[in-house]
């Protein structure tokens, strides 16, 4: 029999954060390849297809990182911070720069999809514990980020949300044919989530949710 018991955890108990990094731009060897590149201009849509930059294999090696499809990426440095908290999820290998974060969970009962619509759920709080750097520009300490707790439901539950969350929040980064076939899948949704019964919700979106 399954439990509808949420657990309280500090986000830094679930997750551990990886840093990104920008190879030479003198280096024309590292750059010009067919490994997307991340950085803030490209985190305006939920999930990355492709970006305006990208690295060799060599220029991986030589002062980036790589991480594969379904990594959650965030914005830790920039100025977007001051309004928004950009989370994109990747869809293939992908490197990014120092002013972005990975998000890799360490337990095996959270789910990455969850785990996205769950920091866009928390906006208005993260935002909030933004500070100034150097020249103004906005920037989050990662030790009061992983301060922030996290409400975690069974990992049904948290992939009923996600699915849910996936088909009525419409992706613009998607392809025109993907989106198609989710809009093909919401009518067969309920069907299927039904089957995992869910606890009464408080209001406030995933970032605020918790069993009733």
């Amino acid at each position: 029999r399954m439990t509808h018991q949420w657990q309280r955890f500090a986000l830094g108990d679930c997750v551990r954060l990886l840093s990104g990094g920008t190879p030479r731009k003198s280096n024309d060897s590292y750059w010009g390849g067919h490994i997307p590149w991340v950085s803030n201009k490209d985190m305006k849509v939920n999930h990355i297809y492709g970006s305006e930059d990208h690295v060799t294999e060599e220029g991986v090696e030589n002062g980036t990182r790589l991480v594969p499809g379904g990594t959650i990426l965030i914005v830790v440095r920039g100025m977007a911070l001051a309004t928004e908290f950009p989370v994109a999820m990747t869809t293939t290998d992908t490197a990014f720069n120092q002013d972005l974060k990975a998000v890799i969970p360490t337990r095996q009962d959270l789910d990455a999809k969850f785990l996205f619509y769950w920091f866009r759920g928390k906006t208005r709080e993260i935002l909030g514990i933004a500070d100034e750097a150097a020249h103004g520009t906005k920037r989050l300490q990662t030790d009061r980020l992983l301060n922030v707790t996290l409400n975690l439901p069974p990992l049904p539950i948290q992939r009923r949300i996600a699915a849910v969350l996936r088909l009525r929040r419409p992706d613009r980064s998607q392809p025109a044919a993907h989106r198609g076939a989710g809009s093909r899948l919401a009518g067969a949704l309920p069907r299927v989530v039904r089957r995992v019964p869910l606890p009464r919700l408080r209001v406030g979106g995933v970032g605020g949710v918790g069993a009733g």
